[in-house]
């Protein structure tokens, strides 16, 4: 059975299962919300890069970019776990 057949709850296929950080990456079809895997992925992309934005305003960072003298390093050793969480998350998903 499909996991876009009708009456299907929810059904998960990981990205990646390298770490506990990425299951917040899970894909599933939710009939119920109406959400199909893409959708899904990009609301869990946003909901992360939000948390990365908030985290670089709030330390006064800039945000990565693919400028030629952009920071090599977009979160340091010393952010949150959910901020270095976020960052992978978003990272697995790319």
């Amino acid at each position: 059975m499909s996991p876009f057949d009708a009456g299907t709850k929810s059904q998960s296929q990981p990205l990646n299962n390298s770490s506990e950080a990425v299951k917040s990456t899970m894909l599933t079809y939710d009939a119920a919300a109406g959400l199909n895997p893409i959708q899904k992925l990009a609301d869990q992309i946003t909901v992360n890069t939000q948390t990365l934005s908030t985290f670089y305003r709030s330390q006064n960072l800039p945000p990565p970019s693919f400028e030629r003298d952009s920071p090599t390093v977009t979160v340091p050793q010393s952010a949150p776990d959910e901020v270095i969480m976020a960052r992978q998350a978003v990272m697995e998903a790319a």
